[in-house]
């Protein structure tokens, strides 16, 4: 997270604490201490995402080791009026060509060669990196000591919310301190939706608000309910 979106959201946390806790004695600290565990949730949210099994990464590089080198043998057919083109390409992703001053006829073919050749040099890598990945790879959780039994690669289906859960808990357990009321979802029975409501809830909604989470707060809130012990 960048300085300046840290110190908005500090912001943020800091002017929307006191209208839930009244009297709250050191709100720039609980907005410190809640930027930390998002900063953490966001890292682990990332990592999880990014757990995909090798043989996946395989096919996935091999793909576009395969587009690229389809790019190349395209890029060789295309003539003088698509090659004007390649001279502008060229010198607008590498400036420092410009000084050869592409123009006439050949320098227009010499353009489309580097163009060809950065390409193949791209497909080289890709398919180096495709190459040196070990198909037994474990998953993140295993690769981190967390036993055979949890080996499941979490970037595969649908993407976990760790930064919304775990913030979500950390939000109850402030809750919890600064009001000394375990956190609970009320559910309004007699409106269309049975929409919920609590002081927990408006607190997570505020909350998630002010970090510019964008997911549902009141199913996290809920989440975070489940998850809370008040023995932490």
């Amino acid at each position: 997270m960048d300085y300046g979106k840290h110190d908005r959201l500090r912001t943020n946390l800091v002017e929307m604490l006191p209208k839930h806790f009244e009297g709250i004695k050191d709100g720039e600290g609980v907005a410190r201490e809640l930027l930390s565990h998002l900063s953490v949730s966001a890292a682990m949210e990332e990592m999880e995402s990014n757990d995909k099994p090798p043989n996946k990464d395989f096919e996935n590089l091999d793909k576009a080791a395969r587009y690229i080198e389809r790019a190349s043998s395209s890029l060789r057919r295309v003539g003088l009026h698509g090659s004007v083109g390649m001279v502008e390409i060229l010198q607008r992703v590498f400036p420092e060509m410009s000084r050869h001053g592409f123009g006439s006829a050949g320098s227009m073919q010499t353009a489309r060669g580097i163009l060809v050749d950065h390409l193949e040099k791209i497909q080289a890598e890709l398919e180096k990196a495709r190459d040196s990945i070990d198909l037994a790879g474990r998953s993140f959780n295993t690769a981190f000591g967390e036993g055979d039994e949890f080996e499941e690669f979490s970037g595969v289906g649908k993407q976990k919310k760790s930064t919304a859960r775990f913030f979500a808990l950390e939000l109850a357990y402030v809750y919890y301190a600064e009001s000394g009321k375990i956190p609970v979802v009320n559910t309004n029975p007699y409106d269309r939706g049975n929409p919920a409501y609590g002081a927990f809830f408006s607190f997570v909604s505020d909350a998630f608000e002010a970090v510019e989470i964008s997911a549902s707060p009141e199913f996290w809130a809920r989440q975070a309910c489940k998850d809370f012990s008040p023995k932490k």
